[in-house]
């Protein structure tokens, strides 16, 4: 009988036993949020931290180039490059600008300067100064001679209207860029060296003369011939061994025409500075005795016109 009592009491106990470990096993509580335990994370290989790469520089694209046509004009602004056959030109800037104005009344009429860059095939040329005077007229300092090719500056705006200075990025310049036509001359019989200027070239020399004409050699032998007497009785002055000295230098000839007279232009160089004397004209204003010229007269076989530089 007393069995019997136990085995109902534990059946009618047992249903509430097992309901209140459901409940501290699992079941949440009303208003109690459940928190899911967090997810295993798998075992990883130990990696090594890949060094942080530098950050590559921008490159620099090429300058793109004008393309241009031998013998035709063509525009740049400032630090714009061109390119015409085997000449590159690269305009600089503009150094200086003194055209008169339009608006203006001036008792000159002033010139503007460009720095270019040139190259000919890939050989650099160096940078060079070109002036174009008042209202885009051109003169020898307007152009160089450089390998075979010659660059003329030929233009600029815009023209001043009144005299104030003009932004950079405003001008445009003109250039042109031609193959030289202009050879200069060897000369010389090892007791003297020299070249003979173009007809084209000499006014670079005296740019008021009637005329330009080239001499040959014969003009130029006969020039040499009297030279050493004519300086030793004109030069004694100012430079008395000059006579004796003049065998060093290097020579440029050129035709002038004065008052119907044909003269041979002789420039003396004791210092030329590289062989740029061989194709362009050279003009020095100062370095004393260094540097002198003098004219010859060809029908008459007389000299005249000497001129030594003075000292800077």
């Amino acid at each position: 009988m007393q069995n019997h009592r136990m085995r109902l009491l534990l059946a009618l106990l047992l249903p509430a036993l097992l309901a209140g470990c459901a409940n501290q096993a699992g079941t949440p509580t009303q208003g109690v949020p459940a928190t899911p335990p967090p997810a295993a994370t798998p075992p990883q290989a130990a990696t090594a931290t890949p060094p942080s790469l530098p950050t590559p520089s921008p490159q620099l694209s090429p300058t793109s180039a004008v393309t241009a046509e031998l013998g035709r004009p063509f525009e740049l602004r400032v630090g714009q490059s061109a390119v015409a056959g085997p000449v590159m030109l690269t305009l600089l800037g503009i150094t200086s600008d003194s055209r008169c104005p339009t608006r203006v009344t001036c008792v000159w009429e002033g010139a503007a300067e460009a720095s270019v860059r040139v190259a000919v095939g890939g050989q650099d040329q160096g940078t060079h100064t070109l002036t174009l005077f008042g209202q885009n007229r051109e003169a020898a300092e307007s152009s160089a001679l450089l390998a075979g090719y010659i660059v003329r500056f030929v233009g600029l705006d815009p023209y001043p209207a009144e005299p104030q200075p003009i932004p950079a990025a405003d001008y445009v310049a003109r250039f042109v860029v031609e193959r030289s036509t202009r050879a200069y001359t060897p000369v010389g019989d090892g007791t003297f060296e020299g070249v003979i200027v173009p007809e084209q070239d000499a006014d670079a020399f005296d740019s008021r003369a009637d005329g330009y004409w080239t001499p040959v050699e014969t003009d130029v032998r006969a020039l040499e011939a009297g030279l050493p007497g004519f300086l030793h009785s004109a030069a004694a002055e100012r430079s008395p061994e000059l006579w004796r000295r003049q065998a060093a230098y290097k020579r440029q000839y050129a035709g002038l025409i004065r008052a119907g007279r044909r003269l041979v232009y002789a420039s003396f160089l004791c210092s030329t500075h590289g062989d740029d004397w061989r194709r362009q004209v050279v003009v020095v204003l100062d370095g004393g005795d260094c540097y002198f010229q003098l004219t010859y007269d060809v029908e008459r076989g007389t000299y005249g016109d000497l001129v030594i530089n003075g000292e800077a």
